[in-house]
């Protein structure tokens, strides 16, 4: 049994299902009777749970109930090398549901890899579906990509007195090769680097590399896999991914 959006699950309903877990036993919607079902429960949710809990929004026990294995799937700005097959699986399926086969030019991919997608991937579907419905060409181009209400996220270009030393930063990384772990993630544990510079740094660096492991290879900050997840398992734990 699948549930989606479990974190949405009201706390009343939680007591409801953390019974049914327990026992195995339900009754239908109007009826007595009760009935019994062997299912295995997978939940999702886009919520922090653990930040659910402190909340007391989400009950302690129905957590430990349902957390035997955690998979977390990173937001798509953190795999951006996944867009291309996504892209085409999207238009795949929307070229056969309008009858008119859709492919992306090589400039809408690179502004489909540009962006942010505080959406994730349901806004990546909307912004193919509409760009499939803007034209009657058998290519989309870069025109027809447009991003709605999407959130406001660091800009590349150095503002103030701290975009300064953000821009700094990102310079001695990138043109004086110097490793990211020197640069930045030792000053961030001593406090004298904040957590929205290196956000900003990080964010810059997407920018150009577009996807996390790029992103490591430009910062110098290693090269194997293991590398790799070092690198992200530092950017979840600090929430250094705006």
């Amino acid at each position: 049994m699948f549930l989606d959006e479990i974190g949405d699950l009201h706390l009343y309903n939680q007591g409801k299902l953390l019974l049914f877990m327990d026992r195995g036993i339900f009754n239908r919607l109007g009826g007595n009777e009760d009935l019994r079902a062997n299912v295995r429960i997978i939940a999702a949710t886009n919520k922090d749970l653990r930040q659910e809990l402190k909340k007391g929004k989400f009950r302690q026990d129905l957590y430990f109930r349902l957390c035997v294995v955690e998979i977390y799937i990173p937001p798509l700005r953190e795999r951006k090398e996944d867009i291309p097959i996504l892209a085409e699986e999207i238009l795949k399926k929307g070229s056969h549901r309008i009858g008119n086969e859709k492919v992306l030019s090589s400039e809408a991919l690179d502004k489909l890899l540009a962006h942010h997608w505080p959406g994730n991937v349901r806004e990546l579907e909307n912004v193919l579906r509409r760009a499939m419905v803007s034209g009657d060409d058998h290519k989309i181009i870069t025109e027809a990509i447009e991003f709605y209400n999407i959130a406001h996220h660091p800009s590349s270009e150095p503002t103030d007195a701290a975009s300064s030393v953000v821009f700094q930063k990102y310079k001695e990384i990138v043109e004086g090769k110097k490793s990211f772990w020197e640069v930045v993630h030792k000053p961030f544990l001593r406090r004298e680097l904040k957590r929205e510079e290196v956000v900003e740094i990080i964010q810059m660096g997407l920018k150009e590399a577009k996807t996390y492991k790029k992103l490591m290879k430009l910062f110098n900050a290693g090269k194997t896999y293991k590398d790799y997840k070092n690198f992200m398992k530092i950017i979840r734990h600090h929430r250094l991914s705006s």
